[in-house]
């Protein structure tokens, strides 16, 4: 990765008449030092600058608004230089959108307002989320393969598939935990789950690394830097990221998202495990978001739009260092991940209700059926010759086995799957003809569904 073009800064050469001017730009009013967009230097020489201004002069008049509002946060870079942030008027906008909508109704008000469907995405995004923070760390399998292994609970065969299980394991501690303060100890927990099992030396997993360790470049697809050198008494900051994870520090307001970017930021610069970094820094976003009731957090997956744009995700760690330390270009990165994230699940929802509609008349014939039951057929009438198990149904729709176990067995009671053993685990399938049978004239006395009502609703894990 290419890092980003160092900007002018007072300790490199500036042209004389840049600093000379400075009074009169600030004079030229808010046009010319107008921030929303929070341009970095790279992309403020495509830009035209005010009149009468040099691209130089124009970013120290930027420069010079920044650090004058910067706000410093705990985490330093070294004994004198904190990181900063601020907060531009675009990502006001984005976080008035988050506040609008914590708890994805405004956005999703389909899946939110049927608990069953809300818990079908939940199950989903951790799903996705657990296998998208795998590949970001290094994890090469594909996607198909993983969901089978999580949605199924088969055992992992090699290290790679016992990454993605482990990080599934954790995600899921991680929103039981939305409640408690964040510890040393749950840090050093979840650490120990992700990399159990996968990491070298085996005593890794749990703790911090010793200064004789260098910690693992896990974000391999993001182009992640190795890690900087220990600084002096890990626990010591580690305690710090916990103080700041809490709302304890500092002495002013930090928005619930920003902090939790923030949060998301200062463990992976940090580094301080030998592996697994990059992986708890994003289970302790979700972790703060949760905890502040952003219940929108459990609908999402994150890590799906970082791996699909790796580069952009690694250039905004690096961003803030040659720029004064300036946390903001991190912060709306990850602001703008979230809208896609948001954009993304929307585009699920709407192929889903696509495909229900195509399967309604089908449908219609279910009546007695519950809904659970209704949504297996209908994905088996979409993809033809899907095998399903006891435990992928109760972890598709987050039911007790039994219960499960009981809807299977009910449709292979009325003719609607068959069941094989093999080995000590049963095995359904959908009969070759199930959309000739679904497809005969409907009775009239049949009513559609309660499940055919709610076009948002989707037909399985996917």
């Amino acid at each position: 990765m290419k890092p980003p073009p160092a900007p002018p800064t007072w300790e490199k050469p500036v042209p004389r008449l840049a600093r000379e001017r400075l009074a009169k730009i600030a004079l030229l009013g808010p046009g010319a030092a107008r921030d929303d967009l929070y341009l970095d230097w790279d992309e403020l020489q495509h830009r035209t600058p005010p009149a009468g201004l040099t691209r130089e002069e124009w970013w120290m008049a930027l420069r010079l608004g920044r650090n004058l509002s910067a706000r410093p946060i705990p985490l330093r870079r070294d004994a004198n230089t904190p990181f900063v942030f601020n907060l531009p008027g675009r990502l006001l906008a984005q976080l008035h959108d988050l506040d609008r909508n914590r708890d994805g109704g405004g956005v999703f008000p389909g899946i939110v307002a049927h608990r069953e469907t809300r818990d079908r995405y939940a199950v989903r995004s951790l799903v996705h989320e657990a296998i998208a923070s795998s590949q970001l760390a290094g994890a090469a399998i594909p996607h198909e393969v993983a969901k089978e292994m999580l949605r199924t609970g088969r055992a992992p065969r090699d290290r790679t598939e016992r990454m993605i299980a482990n990080t599934h394991a954790a995600l899921g501690q991680v929103s039981r935990l939305r409640e408690s303060s964040l510890t040393p100890e749950l840090v050093l927990e979840i650490q120990r789950v992700m990399t159990e099992g996968t990491v070298l030396p085996a005593d890794a997993a749990g703790r911090l690394r010793r200064a004789d360790e260098p910690a693992r470049c896990e974000d391999q697809r993001a182009g992640a830097s190795s890690a900087p050198p220990l600084a002096n008494d890990p626990p010591a900051r580690l305690d710090a990221l916990c103080e700041f994870a809490n709302g304890r520090t500092p002495d002013f307001f930090v928005p619930p998202p920003v902090r939790a970017i923030l949060l998301h930021f200062w463990l992976r610069h940090e580094q301080p495990f030998v592996q697994g970094n990059g992986r708890v820094a994003r289970a302790l976003f979700y972790w703060s978001m949760l905890r502040h009731d952003y219940r929108l957090f459990e609908l999402l997956s994150i890590s799906e739009i970082l791996v699909a744009g790796p580069q952009p995700y690694a250039m905004a760690f690096v961003q803030a260092r040659p720029d004064e330390n300036d946390l903001t270009y991190f912060i709306l990165h990850q602001a703008t991940a979230i809208a896609e994230a948001v954009a993304a699940l929307r585009e699920h929802a709407a192929r889903r209700s696509d495909g229900l509609r195509a399967s309604r008349e089908k449908l219609r014939a279910l009546a007695g059926l519950n809904h659970r039951q209704q949504i297996l057929l209908a994905h088996a009438l979409r993809e033809p010759g899907t095998e399903y198990v006891i435990e992928g149904h109760r972890r598709t729709h987050a039911v007790t086995f039994q219960t499960a176990r009981d809807d299977l067995f009910d449709l292979v009671a009325q003719g609607w799957l068959n069941v094989t053993k093999e080995g000590r685990q049963n095995v359904f399938r959908a009969p070759a003809d199930l959309g000739q049978t679904l497809g005969k004239p409907e009775p009239e006395a049949v009513t559609a569904p309660t499940v055919a009502e709610d076009p948002s609703l989707p037909m399985n894990l996917r």
